[in-house]
């Protein structure tokens, strides 16, 4: 990353590609895994690889960026590096600056819904999840119209341990982000600990 400003004899970040990057994001790119290590050269930078997910849920390294902290200037780099080998050998990223939001965090669906306490209820489709609302109504209705049931999310899922610099990157490429088990599970005060 290049050398700026005061700091224009320090290097910012390294970024290594995998050689084979295309033939897993081809395979695997739609889960995928980031997370920073502590102290992994002398002068304590982090190595953040950014792994591909395969069918039995093992990570395989796709590239690593090292830098100071995790950070999205660093982050965004490596998801750049990696689009520009995908395009080189013809095989669609999930890292495309450009992407287009054509699909909706279900999540945002519902805080934008018109909420009402299902105790209070006069009617049925107010319960429904809104994008489901008018399929569900036909199955009530005794007719259903497959047509009315909504496409699925198509955009890449990745998990990481909830840093900004991660979700920074999820909303600039568009992609799903999700708390990895074991940091959602060190959140959460029926399974986090103290007794450590």
């Amino acid at each position: 990353m290049g050398k700026t400003g005061d700091d224009a004899e320090k290097y910012q970040a390294m970024i290594w590609v995998a050689p084979y990057a295309h033939v897993f994001i081809c395979a695997y790119g739609q889960a995928l895994a980031i997370d920073g290590t502590h102290c992994m050269t002398q002068h304590g930078w982090r190595a953040i690889p950014l792994c591909v997910l395969n069918s039995l849920g093992n990570p395989i390294p796709i590239g690593i960026v090292w830098a100071p902290t995790e950070n999205a200037a660093s982050l965004t780099l490596l998801c750049r590096q990696i689009a520009i080998h995908c395009k080189d050998h013809g095989v669609d990223c999930p890292f495309k600056e450009e992407r287009p939001k054509d699909s909706q965090d279900p999540r945002d669906l519902w805080k934008a819904a018109d909420w009402i306490d299902p105790l209070k209820l006069e009617s049925v489709d107010v319960l429904c999840f809104p994008p489901l609302r008018d399929f569900v109504k036909s199955v009530l209705d005794g007719i259903p119209d497959l047509q009315k049931i909504p496409a699925p999310d198509s955009r890449a899922t990745f998990m990481s341990d909830g840093g900004p610099a991660f979700k920074s990157m999820a909303e600039l490429f568009n992609i799903i982000h999700l708390l990895c088990k074991k940091h959602l599970a060190a959140n959460s005060p029926i399974t986090s600990s103290t007794d450590e």
